[in-house]
């Protein structure tokens, strides 16, 4: 599993990275919103063509199950942690993480 460092916290709360899943570079972008106190995050492919967008980040809810996009990635992304409710400073602090299956790790873990 590659678990996806998110630079992000109360003094940052919208963060804009590019990272590579399973060889094929993404734009993630995080943020926080503090009126319905979550965080939230979009996926868009190299050329910042969106993906999905308003993905919660909420412990232990897979964020692209059921996306036809032929443009997602194979694999997953779920949030980790030692927490239930995913705060500001959650990720920050090590009580969060994201972090992103390959295919062939679900498929081991189906198997």
């Amino acid at each position: 599993m590659l678990a996806i460092t998110l630079p992000v916290s109360a003094q940052a709360p919208l963060v804009r990275q590019r990272v590579e899943l399973e060889g094929v570079e993404y734009v993630l972008e995080t943020a926080w919103n503090g009126r319905a106190s979550v965080w939230v995050a979009a996926l868009s492919d190299a050329e910042e063509a969106s993906i999905r967008s308003g993905l919660q980040l909420r412990r232990g809810v897979p964020l692209l199950r059921g996306l036809a996009d032929s443009r997602r990635p194979a694999g997953e992304l779920v949030v980790t942690g030692r927490v239930e409710e995913v705060g500001i400073d959650s990720f920050e602090n090590g009580d969060a993480e994201l972090v992103y299956f390959t295919a062939t790790e679900i498929e081991e873990l189906l198997a």
